[in-house]
C-alpha cells in the first residue's frame, strides 16, 4: 500500500476501495480535514466526506464518475435533511 495507484480489496466485509494516491501534490495531511471515521463492525475507518468525494468525482469527471453523482448528490441531500 505504499505505492500509488487504486487497490480493490475483497474483505471478509465486503469490497475496500482504497486510493494509494488522490491528486498530485495532494497528500494524507491535506486530506484529513475532509475525512471521517466510520465504525465498521468495531473497526475504524477513516473515509473521506461525501462532500469531497463528490467534488473529486465532479473534477475527475470520467463517464463512470459523471455517472455515480447524481446518487451521492442525493445521498447528501438526504444526510443533511436529517441533521
Amino acid at each position: 500500500m505504499r505505492r500509488p495507484g487504486h487497490k480493490l480489496l475483497e474483505t471478509k466485509l465486503g469490497h475496500f476501495d482504497v486510493l494509494g494516491s488522490f491528486d498530485e501534490g495532494v497528500g494524507y495531511e491535506q486530506l484529513l480535514p475532509d475525512t471521517t471515521v466510520l465504525d465498521i463492525q468495531g473497526l475504524s475507518v477513516r473515509v473521506l466526506t461525501l462532500e469531497r468525494l463528490i467534488a473529486e468525482k465532479e473534477r475527475a469527471g470520467r463517464e463512470k464518475d459523471k455517472a455515480v453523482l447524481p446518487l451521492l448528490r442525493a445521498t447528501s441531500r438526504r444526510s443533511r435533511e436529517r441533521e
